[in-house]
């Protein structure tokens, strides 16, 4: 692959990741804040299992 399309690949995949974890932390504020401290983690680490999968595959 070339190298500006892999960097365009990086950079969607980092986009999306951060936008899950946003998304799930903003709509988790409402309830419990010791339950969604733990959800938003998993949120986090979700994402960032996401985007190292993502850089796996275009290596």
């Amino acid at each position: 692959m070339p190298k500006g399309i892999m960097s365009v690949m990086k950079g969607v995949a980092a986009g999306l990741a951060v936008g899950m974890a946003a998304g799930a932390a903003g709509s988790m504020m409402l309830g419990n804040p010791r339950k969604n401290k733990r959800r938003i983690k998993k949120a986090v680490s979700a994402a960032e299992n996401v985007l190292d999968s993502v850089q796996g595959m275009l290596r």
